[in-house]
């Protein structure tokens, strides 16, 4: 007999999916809206020293 092509959970609903984005998201908000789902998920990351001093960096003048 050959090997299966597919695990044996490969077909059993449900999964690691939402546990995953629990663990990585900062927020998540559910709407339905008209006939739409609308799932946002939130993240909120930090700036790097370099791209906070780029950030605050003066931009040139363009008064002449």
């Amino acid at each position: 007999m050959g090997r299966p092509t597919q695990a044996d959970d490969d077909d059993l609903p449900g999964g690691w999916g939402i546990q995953i984005v629990r663990r990585y998201t900062d927020e998540i908000h559910y709407t339905r809206e008209g006939n739409e789902n609308v799932l946002r998920l939130t993240k909120r990351v930090s700036l790097s020293a370099d791209e906070t001093k780029l950030r605050n960096k003066p931009k040139p003048s363009t008064d002449h």
